[in-house]
């Protein structure tokens, strides 16, 4: 194959690389590989291999190539035409006419080394389908990867990825008079229905892969653009769910951010069937449930963004999903609530120090364990003050800590039982367990509220008086009320007197008298008993055991006033 002869095999016309050079083609030589495509059901129209004018090379020769999109050109009009504008370059138009033919377009010159990554990639995750597809290389270093499409219609030019424009990106389109600016630049690209390439040896375009142009699957096409797709700088992602205001408001990092910053892509993935496939520095890829091979979703690193290549799912295969938008769509039919609600049940979501502040202390208040997604130490804070309140209250706590302080008498009444209150005969009395001793509480609304402050023992100073201030409040006009709920005193568990014995109370001591003699009790006896004494029982003085006597009577006057001259 020398001096611009060519070989004309069944796969293809291949040059040798001295006769890439345009200047050194004719018509001629070009004209079996010319023959070859359109005997393959290709459409060819001729373009320009240098400037003319205005008319710059690699622009179709003719006025308008509509027609050649659903009608091919003869043998002997592209001759006609390409000696008629004088040009040996030739241009495919993709889709439909030429066998449902399609092309990725990558182009370095805008992203260096894409080209070798994207085909690393293609290599490593369809190693059944990249023999098969055949690969040209473009005068500024891309490739186009050709193939048609077996079981469905050629879509149109679609971008698959790009990057945001640089400002002198930017700027040269200023000079070039552009009035629409461009704030991106597409790296990756097809040629589809209504679009054209260049073929080779036209203008430097050169064969890196020689094998026929190969027929796949719309899957595996798919595959082929989404993982093209996976590149792009500029992702169009699925909307993130978003809390409401009350709940964002709750949060430094919200559950959804939380998930989406710190989730692991295998685990998620493989939750809802997916099989983990492969993985680069760059990408994991999974191939979707029911399938046992194949690339159908990929992650990446770097973006944290998930892409479904496959079509086979009720996903937008040409969005990105961030992971808790997968994860509502998988796992709740994409409901962001019920998607929400689990987050925070696994422990996701970082809460506001104020805002975890107010939990433990309402955790503690109402003896649960808070939300699972509180902090290490607040979660100690919780279980430390819950065991500190069970010693501190042991009848819960009364008060109510949401947005401020809240009383409720019921709860309030119940602690009252629990400290000893009870009404007898329309006063409040009040019993006191260690002592035995119960009480007429003569001011009654003062004794209700110095008992309830008592009872709370907080250390937040602040919070301590907001509860004070909302016992006064609450309790000022309902005394009456609190006492027709507290239990009526039962005076069996009052110390009375027996038939055989009576019982006389002192600051020191009870005591028994019966006919055997005087026995001295202490106050502890009583609890034994399960026995209380009223303090209006109680003599104002001691008794003292000091003065013995034959007379029973005159020993007890003696030991009670202590006044022995005059007994």
């Amino acid at each position: 194959m020398r001096n611009g002869n060519v070989e004309h095999t069944q796969k293809s016309i291949t040059y040798t690389q001295n006769n890439l050079d345009n200047n050194n083609i004719s018509l001629s030589d070009i004209w079996p590989q010319i023959k070859f495509l359109l005997a393959d059901g290709i459409s060819l129209i001729p373009v320009r291999d240098k400037d003319h004018g205005d008319k710059k090379a690699k622009s179709p020769c003719m006025v308008s190539w509509k027609p050649q999109q659903t009608e091919r050109m003869t043998e002997a009009e592209l001759w006609e035409a390409m000696n008629q504008y004088d040009t040996t370059a030739i241009g495919v138009v993709c889709g439909e006419i030429s066998g449902r033919l399609e092309l990725i377009d990558i182009d370095s010159k805008y992203k260096p080394g894409i080209e070798a990554l994207l085909i690393k990639d293609i290599e490593k995750l369809y190693p059944e389908i990249f023999p098969k597809i055949r690969i040209h290389a473009t005068p500024s270093g891309g490739r186009h990867i050709i193939y048609r499409i077996e079981d469905h219609d050629v879509e149109g030019n679609l971008k698959l990825a790009g990057r945001y424009a640089t400002d002198d990106e930017v700027k040269d389109q200023l000079k070039a008079g552009k009035k629409r600016l461009s704030k991106t630049i597409n790296f990756l690209e097809t040629r589809g229905e209504g679009g054209y390439f260049l073929y080779p040896p036209s203008l430097g375009y050169s064969v890196v892969q020689d094998v026929p142009i190969p027929l796949i699957t719309w899957e595996e096409r798919c595959g082929l653009i989404n993982l093209c797709r996976s590149d792009d700088e500029v992702i169009k992602v699925a909307p993130t769910p978003q809390p409401t205001k009350s709940q964002n408001d709750y949060y430094t990092t919200n559950p959804f951010e939380d998930f989406n910053n710190t989730c692991d892509p295998i685990k998620l993935m493989e939750e809802y069937g997916w099989k983990y496939l492969k993985d680069n520095a760059r990408f994991i890829w999974f191939t979707r449930p029911g399938k046992d091979n194949g690339v159908s979703a990929s992650w990446n690193h770097e973006k944290r963004v998930f892409f479904i290549f496959t079509s086979s799912t009720d996903l937008n295969n040409e969005r990105g999903y961030n992971p808790a938008t997968l994860l509502a769509e998988f796992g709740f039919a994409g409901d962001k609530k019920k998607a929400f609600r689990y987050l925070v049940d696994k422990g996701y979501g970082q809460i506001k120090p104020r805002v975890e502040r107010a939990i433990i202390a309402k955790a503690i208040n109402e003896k649960k364990s808070g939300p699972a997604n509180l902090s290490t130490e607040a979660k100690e804070s919780i279980k430390a003050g819950i065991e500190r309140s069970n010693v501190v209250h042991p009848f819960g706590e009364f008060w109510k800590i949401d947005d401020g302080i809240s009383i409720h008498l019921s709860d309030v009444i119940f602690v009252l039982k629990g400290l000893g209150f009870c009404d007898h005969l329309g006063r409040l009395c009040k019993f006191n367990f260690d002592t035995r001793i119960v009480s007429n509480c003569e001011d009654e609304l003062n004794n209700l509220i110095d008992s309830l402050r008592d009872y709370v023992k907080i250390e937040d100073s602040n919070l301590l008086d907001d509860i004070y201030n909302s016992i006064e409040e609450k309790l000022s006009t309902k005394v009456k009320y609190i006492r027709s709920r507290l239990p009526r005193m039962d005076m069996k568990c009052i110390l009375a007197d027996k038939a055989s014995v009576a019982y006389k109370c002192y600051t020191n001591c009870i005591l028994a008298i019966s006919a055997d003699g005087v026995k001295q009790l202490g106050y502890e006896w009583l609890k034994g008993q399960d026995l209380f004494v009223f303090d209006s029982q109680i003599q104002q003085r001691e008794y003292f055991f000091d003065q013995p006597s034959s007379d029973l009577y005159k020993t007890y006057l003696t030991n009670v006033t202590r006044y022995t001259d005059q007994v």
